[in-house]
């Protein structure tokens, strides 16, 4: 089974391609080009350097968010096209989880249970945030994704007696705040390669959703913002008022 995947739900624009879960090539760019410009090339190089094409995807994997909505809707609708005309399924991953995921490419792991804390900069003092548990083979969710302040997010990790670590952008925002009010909470951040959003991890999520059968059409797919965008709140101040 050939899998694309990709993510553009924050500054990295990522893509990969996967034979049954395992990565066969990947591209990952961080610059000031939009996602829009960024994507579809990158999927074509990474076809035709495996001398493959998309009609010779079976699986497609996206980040459905939480995560930048320009960019989560950049992505969404990618996918949305190259699937539609093809009738190629979609498996929609968490970018919180699929951060999280990312700790499987971590070789220097101890094995030690760990809390794994995937924050992305929310802004508004706030992250997208979820916590997994994971003992080095496997992960269990702790929380759903949601939206959190750094104040409630340190209150309750304070109350889980494990070792913290810390991933994605806004994990150095989280970092900060912990060391700024000298929590007594063990935690760490992980290399910063880790700390980004990866594709690879994003279609091994998939893939196992496709072998539970977790999948979608481009009509089903929809982006998770967990929050209103800007407009929405800026409509809603109006009519306050």
């Amino acid at each position: 089974m050939l899998i694309l995947a990709l993510d553009s739900s924050a500054t990295t624009a990522t893509v990969s391609l996967l034979e049954d879960g395992v990565p066969v090539a990947s591209s990952h760019i961080y610059d000031k080009l939009t996602h829009s410009e960024k994507l579809l090339p990158m999927i074509d190089s990474l076809l035709n350097f495996i001398q493959k094409s998309i009609d010779d995807v079976d699986l497609i994997c996206v980040s459905s968010g939480p995560g930048s909505f320009t960019g989560i809707r950049i992505g969404v609708s990618c996918v949305k096209g190259l699937s539609i005309t093809r009738n190629i399924p979609i498996a929609p991953v968490s970018t919180l989880e699929a951060l999280a995921y990312n700790m499987r490419l971590f070789e220097e792991y101890s094995g030690e249970e760990t809390v794994i804390c995937p924050c992305m900069d929310a802004r508004r003092n706030e992250l997208y945030n979820a916590l997994f548990s994971y003992d080095g083979k496997e992960f269990k969710r702790i929380t759903p994704d949601r939206a959190i302040s750094c104040e409630a997010l340190e209150e309750e990790l304070a109350t889980i007696n494990k070792r913290v670590l810390l991933l994605g952008d806004g994990g150095r925002k989280m970092h900060a705040y912990l060391k700024g009010i000298n929590s007594e909470i063990d935690y760490s951040a992980v290399p910063v390669s880790l700390c980004m959003q990866n594709a690879e991890s994003v279609g091994y999520l998939g893939y196992l959703k496709h072998q539970s059968g977790e999948t979608t059409d481009a009509a089903g797919l929809v982006c998770t913002y967990l929050r209103p965008s800007q407009a929405e709140r800026n409509i809603k101040e109006e009519n306050k008022q």
